[in-house]
C-alpha cells in the first residue's frame, strides 16, 4: 500500500500532467467534459 506522500504526488504528476488517452487533457479536464 502506497503512502500519503506517494498518493500527494501521483495525485500531483497526474494533474499536472496532461495524457494522451485523455486526449491531453488533465484527468480533471477530462473528468468534466
Amino acid at each position: 500500500m502506497m503512502d500519503e506522500l506517494t498518493m500527494k504526488y501521483i495525485n500531483w504528476y497526474n494533474y499536472v500532467r496532461p495524457h494522451s488517452y485523455n486526449d491531453y487533457l488533465t484527468p480533471m479536464e477530462a473528468h468534466y467534459r
